[in-house]
């Protein structure tokens, strides 16, 4: 949390993000880390639904 303070601090401070992309996360590897096909397969089954047939 302290690298996330001082990117945002050095944020603020420039206005820009650049000079911390290189310590930035992508978003491959967050998504890695909250395993997130195991989410969105969840969430497609709770969302991504018909109601044809149900009425």
């Amino acid at each position: 949390m302290k690298n996330v303070e001082d990117g945002l601090r050095d944020i603020y401070a420039n206005g820009h993000q650049n000079n911390v992309i290189d310590k930035m996360q992508t978003r491959k590897r967050l998504y890695e880390l909250v395993e997130y096909e195991k989410y969105n397969s969840l969430d497609e089954k709770i969302y991504n639904f018909s109601t044809e047939g149900h009425e």
